[in-house]
């Protein structure tokens, strides 16, 4: 039991970032068996708080560690990073959970977003539509196999001056963003004649995006999208 006199008070700037770890992360040892360590982990943290995007950061910093040899974890370990929410200009932020009913609703919020931030009916309707198609996949093929668990989504949608980024995180399977963004428009055509919907989705996805970047950290999948005003 804690006691009032146990409790500590700190000031802290809207931008700090509080990291929460246990012994097992700084355990994690090399193929010679050398620990990591808190030296170690301070530079890894030191430059990949300097990435703005928060969610991804626990997977980053694993991989990192992975990526200079530190890959031979020798007990159970947990790392969670935390930050005051604050508002970003021109930005939403959504946990999504991998349910093909809320799937809707979500890519609506967004779609909103964008017509209130652009006053651009056009560009609104194809966020909404790239949301729906690609969470929907997510859903149905990346995650299949964790619909009990908790592993949800991230969204976060960007309006820029002359375009909108679209951040998609997700814990589910690999994949390869694949298809040729440039003849998107000649494989929906395609998928079309043939009366399929298999592959369909993605082919949607393409006709939207001018650019799609795909990142895996550790069991993170990180989507970015960009779709052009």
């Amino acid at each position: 039991m804690y006691d009032a006199q146990d409790n500590v008070s700190y000031d802290f700037t809207d931008d700090t970032i509080f990291i929460f770890l246990t012994d097992g992360v700084l355990d994690i040892g090399d193929l010679k068996g050398e620990m990591a360590g808190e030296n170690t982990l301070r530079m890894l943290i030191g430059v990949l708080s300097s990435e703005s995007e928060l969610v991804s950061m626990p997977f980053r910093l694993l991989q990192s560690m992975s990526t200079i040899g530190y890959s031979q974890p020798s007990d159970d370990i947990c790392l969670a990073v935390v930050k005051k929410n604050s508002p970003e200009p021109n930005t939403l932020k959504l946990f999504i959970e991998p349910d093909i009913a809320k799937v809707g609703d979500c890519a609506e919020k967004f779609g909103t977003f964008v017509q209130d931030q652009t006053h651009d009916a056009e560009i609104a309707t194809r966020v909404e539509l790239l949301l729906s198609e690609f969470l929907n996949n997510v859903v149905i093929h990346g995650l299949s196999s964790k619909l009990r668990t908790q592993s949800g989504m991230v969204v976060k949608v960007e309006v820029k001056p002359s375009e909108v980024l679209v951040t998609v995180m997700d814990r589910g399977k690999s994949w390869n963003c694949g298809g040729d963004v440039n003849n998107a428009d000649a494989e929906l055509e395609k998928r079309n004649e043939a009366m399929t919907t298999s592959g369909r989705g993605m082919a949607i996805v393409h006709s939207i995006a001018s650019s799609i970047c795909r990142k895996r950290y550790g069991v993170l999948n990180e989507t970015v999208f960009l779709v052009k005003r």
